[in-house]
């Protein structure tokens, strides 16, 4: 995952995610939380937890995520 901040800022990985979870009102004290280096190793997890069921999913029900994209996820390369 990749996020890209209104300044600019690039944020990739388990940080693109604390940075989502940050964006949301409800999940920003779990944001705070995951962000801490001794939390990192958790965020970490959790982000491979998430890429393996996405991939797993794509596997069950064939195409790939940007399939149903409305032209704004379009991938790069």
């Amino acid at each position: 995952m990749t996020v890209v901040a209104d300044d600019g800022a690039v944020y990739v990985g388990d940080w693109a995610w604390i940075v989502c979870l940050w964006a949301t009102w409800e999940h920003r004290a779990t944001a705070v939380r995951l962000a801490s280096p001794a939390m990192r190793p958790v965020a970490r997890a959790m982000v491979q937890v998430a890429a393996g069921l996405r991939s797993r999913n794509s596997e069950l029900i064939g195409g790939d995520y940007a399939d149903g994209c409305d032209g704004q996820c379009d991938r790069q390369g």
